[in-house]
């Protein structure tokens, strides 16, 4: 007599285990999504700040040389170098 293959496993996931699958990923989705949305104004206002330091740096480096030589009041003509 042949022996009965066991057909009775399945295999794979059940509706319920997709739809909490789901519904995390929705949560997640509703989380993180608001972070993401304003990124290139983040980087863009970053690169001003990143602009406006480096131009104070080099306001104030000019000013340490002139004070440094001895000058005081108004300057005309400053060079930097």
């Amino acid at each position: 007599m042949p022996k009965k293959l066991n057909t009775n496993k399945t295999f794979g996931f059940t509706l319920i285990e997709l739809v909490v699958v789901i519904i995390i990923l929705g949560v997640i989705a509703v989380i993180a999504l608001p972070k993401f949305i304003n990124i290139k104004q983040d980087a863009e206002v970053s690169t001003v700040q990143g602009t406006g330091g480096a131009f104070s740096s080099g306001i104030s480096l000019a000013n340490m040389k002139w004070a440094a030589l001895g000058n005081s009041g108004p300057a005309d003509n400053l060079q930097i170098f």
